[in-house]
């Protein structure tokens, strides 16, 4: 988390000047409240752990979405092709995970009831 914290730092700090329409600031600005929201959550949870949990997975994807965005944004659309390339691959991955994981739970040899 302090290592995407501090690349979103650097890259706010040192990279070039965007440029966002006010659709765009006005979606950042809601997932920040969201965030925000997360937070202050805190004081009336009933398990602290579970809450800070949840607030530091919001911030990271507050940050994880900063940075998504700012990298589309200065790769233009070759950065969203190869995004979308991404993307897919990733899907194809779990897919064939999720797949081959109910063929094997599904393979009478690998059953685990001993009926004869």
């Amino acid at each position: 988390m302090a290592g995407v914290a501090a690349l979103a730092l650097l890259v706010t700090i040192a990279g070039p000047r965007l440029s966002s329409s006010r659709l765009q600031k006005s979606l950042l600005a809601l997932f920040v409240l969201q965030t925000v929201w997360t937070a202050v959550s805190l004081l009336w949870a009933s398990s602290l752990a579970n809450a800070w949990e949840e607030t530091n997975r919001t911030l990271f994807y507050a940050l994880a979405l900063l940075l998504v965005f700012a990298a589309l944004r200065w790769a233009g659309v070759t950065g969203l092709k190869a995004l979308a390339v991404s993307i897919a691959g990733l899907v194809t991955i779990v897919a064939a995970v999720i797949i081959a994981t109910l063929a094997v739970s599904s393979d009478p040899w690998f059953s685990s009831s001993t009926d004869d």
